[in-house]
């Protein structure tokens, strides 16, 4: 029989082994809209765009492949937030028309039932308070208005409620996003190139699906020059809100998640903008996760999704996450045998190790092998029929395994005048 002494010694060793990840901190979620991840040093773009964001990547664990389930501001962000894929959580279309599922809880209802005081600050547009993404958030700021004015916003809501911790601090920002508008001095930072393109999102939409015929090399290396400096401004802005966060003594104990609701095309496909499609300049996005006791250096080859990232934080917050939610913690990630994509209810896609394969909606089928066709420009799903069959079989299986917490009776966004303006202003509505 132990003595009591043996036991308390027990007890000291177990708790002392545990993983510090696990112990309650802070954490801090950061959305760059927009943000694909091939535009980011740390996964090998040539430009100099993002040395704060490449060290954020050695000081923790860098996913090289990570994508979203879906892609489109409201609809990623419902997602990264609830941890579910878009199959279960909406019966019709998303778009501007609809609020979040509110059968569904987000992170941050759990977050704030464990404890947490939970901060929102985002720039609106399709995630303002109109389209729900409020609920769970003791503060939750639609009108951030960029990153300069967002970020001061966070650190003063911080100040005002600094005895009120652990904090839960979601951040989003539409600065990369188009109509790629960086300020001077960002503006012409990788190059000035002659272009008559105006860079407004009216001007480019126009292009959205002619940029193969209608632009020149030199107008789509002018407006990736434009979207590359927002991608330096940003960077440039998060060291310093990095900076009065460690004044604060945020990061005393943390965790940080930064990643991207979907990225952007620059003619790959002829087209602009994030088109309807499910390559991976659209889907593939930055994913780094920092914070006390994570191992630093690390890169993860196997393949991570956005749903990942609710039970991680579930699992550090000490929170068991819920049966459905079908994530993976990434602490712990696995290799899978692939992740599933879609947009809407018009595309599907399977991604591998090694393949991609897309359904589109008129049954045509695209096959491409990543490995050795990355820019996806072979398709072969001719070639390869019976692999195709096999591959949407899986699709299709998996699909009807999904929970089914969709609701009919979605409510309708209420949108003010100043959320049309702000939608306006982005190129969602004209």
């Amino acid at each position: 029989m132990l003595s009591l002494k043996k036991i308390f010694l027990l007890l000291f060793l177990l708790l002392s082994c545990r993983d510090k990840i696990y112990e309650k901190g802070n954490i801090l979620l950061i959305s760059l809209d927009d943000l694909r991840a091939d535009s980011l040093g740390c996964y090998g773009y040539k430009r100099n765009t993002s040395p704060f964001m490449d060290y954020i990547s050695t000081q923790g664990i860098l996913y090289e492949n990570a994508y979203v389930v879906t892609h489109g501001t409201f609809s990623s962000h419902s997602s990264i937030l609830t941890g579910l894929y878009q199959e279960s959580l909406y019966c019709q279309s998303t778009g501007i028309e609809y609020k979040v599922n509110e059968r569904v809880p987000m992170v941050q209802e759990y977050l704030k039932r464990a404890g947490y005081f939970t901060i929102g600050v985002t720039d609106g547009g399709l995630l303002s308070k109109a389209y729900g993404f409020q609920k769970g958030f003791d503060i939750y700021d639609d009108q951030g208005n960029g990153i300069e004015k967002g970020t001061e916003k966070i650190i003063n809501y911080l100040k005002q409620n600094e005895n009120k911790g652990p904090f839960f601090v979601f951040y989003h920002t539409y600065d990369i996003h188009s109509p790629y508008s960086p300020p001077p001095l960002y503006d012409k930072i990788f190059g000035d190139f002659k272009s008559n393109i105006n860079p407004t999102n009216e001007e480019l939409l126009k292009y959205a699906h002619t940029a193969w015929k209608d632009l020149s090399e030199e107008d789509l290396k002018f407006l990736k020059a434009r979207y590359d400096g927002s991608i330096r401004y940003v960077d440039d802005h998060l060291l310093k809100f990095f900076q009065k966060l460690e004044e604060f003594g945020f990061f005393k104990k943390y965790i940080l998640i930064l990643t991207s609701d979907h990225g952007e095309e620059f003619g790959e496909h002829g087209g602009l903008l994030h088109r309807d499609l499910l390559y991976e300049e659209i889907i593939h996005i930055p994913l780094i996760i920092t914070g006390t006791g994570i191992s630093k250096g690390k890169r993860i080859s196997h393949l991570a999704s956005h749903i990942d990232i609710l039970p991680t934080l579930l699992k550090v917050a000490g929170i068991k996450k819920m049966d459905f939610h079908p994530g993976m913690d990434l602490f712990n990630i696995k290799m899978r045998k692939f992740i599933f994509c879609q947009y809407e209810k018009r595309r599907y896609a399977i991604r591998t190790e090694k393949f991609k394969f897309i359904l589109n909606g008129n049954g045509k089928m695209e096959l491409y092998n990543l490995l050795k066709d990355p820019q996806e420009k072979e398709n072969l799903s001719e070639k390869n029929s019976k692999f195709c069959k096999k591959l949407k079989k899986e699709l299709q299986t998996f699909k009807k395994g999904l929970p089914d917490l969709c609701s009919k009776d979605i409510e309708r966004a209420n949108l003010s005048k100043e959320d049309i303006e702000k939608l306006k202003s982005l190129g969602y509505i004209k």
